[in-house]
């Protein structure tokens, strides 16, 4: 698996996933980049994952991720290590998550 998109082919296979999280206190960050950490641990595991990359900013979080069909991708978004951790990331009032196929 490579960590990151390299060359024109890696546009022309897979299915790409974007999942982001908005929080809604600067404080939630610190515990919320070591459970994003793990669960990009996770995925990279995880033999249909093409790809992934951990994006972090001020409030928010999120994985792009690059999967091999996009059944693989729901089977990963259907995991129990993804629930509990997307549980935990908005469990603070007003947090959110994303989920997107572009």
């Amino acid at each position: 698996m490579r960590n990151a998109p390299s060359g024109a082919d890696s546009e022309d296979t897979g299915f790409l996933c974007v999942v982001a999280w908005h929080l809604t206190r600067m404080r939630s960050v610190p515990r919320a980049f070591w459970r994003l950490r793990r669960l990009e641990r996770v995925a990279r595991e995880d033999g249909a994952c093409l790809w992934v990359h951990r994006w972090i900013s001020r409030r928010s979080l999120a994985l792009t991720m690059r999967w091999s069909d996009e059944a693989e991708a729901r089977r990963w978004l259907d995991s129990e290590a993804f629930h509990a951790a997307s549980t935990d990331l908005t469990s603070s009032p007003g947090a959110a998550v994303r989920i997107e196929f572009p």
